[in-house]
Order: structure tokens, then C-alpha cells, then sequence
């Protein structure tokens, strides 16, 4: 997420991922979105783009409606390792994790690849 965090702020054409601050694109399925993990602090755009460590997570945008989106996602399920989805709501102009409010979306990946 670092790096594409910084292709993006830096305009590097040959980046394979830009990551977008999460108000800047209308987010679509296939769009990968980062957020912090639910454990732990929230984490900003511009703090990720100078930091390169952090705990975050990832997950794959399947579906998109108007109060809504949908992910899914690795180690995200009821037991570790398994596979599940997560649901996306806007709460105070962030996105947030409907069942853990504390978990919330700071950047959109998207690759550039053809």
C-alpha cells in the first residue's frame, strides 16, 4: 500500500498499483481497498504514504450499491485463515467496517496493468 500510496503522489507511470485516498475514486468491483486492521489504530492516507510499516489489511471490492460495499477477503473469516466478506458503510465521511467500526478503508488500489 506504501508504494502505491506514493506512485500515486508522485505520478510513476511504470507503478503495476496506484492507491488512492478512499473519497478520491468512485470505488468499483475489482478495486482493492486498505484499511487498518480492526485491532488496531486507524491509519491516514498521508501517514501511510511516509510510513512503510504499518498493520493493515486488504480486501477485493465485490459488489457496490448505494448505502453499501461489499468485500471479500483472506483471514477475514470466523476462524483464522478462512475467507470471508466484510460490509462497507459511510459513517462521517469515512468508510467504515459495519460490525467493527473501528476498522476503516484509507486507500483504494487499483493496478495499471492492461
Amino acid at each position: 500500500m506504501h508504494r502505491a500510496i506514493n506512485a500515486r503522489l508522485s505520478d510513476d507511470e511504470r507503478a503495476a498499483f496506484v492507491g488512492y485516498r478512499a473519497g478520491e475514486v468512485e470505488i468499483a468491483p475489482g478495486d482493492i481497498v486498505g484499511m487498518n486492521r480492526s485491532s488496531a489504530p486507524r491509519i491516514d492516507y498521508e501517514w501511510a504514504a511516509g510510513n512503510e510499516q504499518y498493520k493493515s489489511h486488504c480486501d477485493i471490492v465485490v459488489s457496490v450499491g448505494a448505502d453499501a460495499i461489499t468485500t471479500v477477503g483472506g483471514n477475514v473469516g470466523p476462524r483464522p485463515g478462512m475467507v470471508g466478506t466484510k460490509t462497507w458503510v459511510r459513517r462521517e465521511g469515512a468508510l467504515v467496517n459495519s460490525e467493527k467500526p473501528t476498522q476503516c478503508v484509507f486507500v483504494v488500489l487499483r493496478s495499471t496493468l492492461p
